[in-house]
């Protein structure tokens, strides 16, 4: 009976380990992609009609490190974020209803964000 104890005991402890892994890894996701999110925010409402090209690739840095760091664990928000990353960096201004549409404006992220942190 010990040896179905300590057993039992043994695999316990290896799937609490790997939950408290898989909740790190949620909140270090989580907390890229409000970093992001929040710097992106500041940036729009701060910036005049000029884009300062070097705020803007920051920014870009950022939603790519959201999307690695949210890859296995928020399949969704790798494609995002990753997308968010591009919509960022990238030469040609995307119009607001495109950037709606693909769920990509600040109120769609907003809201998103808030759901996985209230998960």
């Amino acid at each position: 009976m010990e040896f179905f104890t300590k057993t039992l005991q043994g695999l316990l402890t290896t799937f609490q380990n790997e939950r408290h892994k898989k909740e790190a890894l949620e909140r270090e996701a989580i907390n890229a992609i409000y970093c992001a999110f929040i710097a992106t925010k500041e940036y729009c409402a701060e910036r005049s009609y000029n884009n300062d090209r070097t705020k803007v690739y920051d920014r870009s840095k950022l939603w790519a490190e959201a999307s690695a760091k949210s890859r296995t664990v928020f399949p969704q928000w790798e494609v995002e974020a990753g997308d968010k990353a591009i919509l960022m960096c990238s030469d040609i201004l995307w119009n607001y209803d495109f950037a709606k549409e693909k769920g990509l404006d600040l109120a769609s992220l907003e809201e998103q964000i808030n759901e996985l942190r209230n998960r």
